[in-house]
């Protein structure tokens, strides 16, 4: 159980780390010297960009109660995934 807690407390980092790690991925797929850059590689950007910002807006929540701009946001993310 204390490696439990131990996570639990270090998951501000972790949220962090895991939207760095999409919006890299979505900077990578954006990348200008890719000669066969389509719809597809541009689709896979947008996604990883969009959801490197919503991980990064669950982040504030662990400190503060979800407000109607947080939960707002976060539902925008998601239908923009989606889309």
């Amino acid at each position: 159980m204390v490696l439990g807690s131990f996570f639990a407390s270090q998951l501000d980092f972790v949220f962090f780390i895991y939207g760095l790690t999409f919006e890299l991925m979505g900077g990578q797929s954006l990348a200008p010297r890719r000669r066969d850059r389509t719809l597809l590689w541009d689709m896979l950007a947008a996604f990883g960009i969009i959801h490197g910002l919503n991980e990064w807006l669950d982040t504030p929540v662990l400190s503060r109660p979800d407000t109607f701009v947080f939960k707002g946001a976060g539902i925008g993310c998601f239908t923009a995934e989606a889309s």
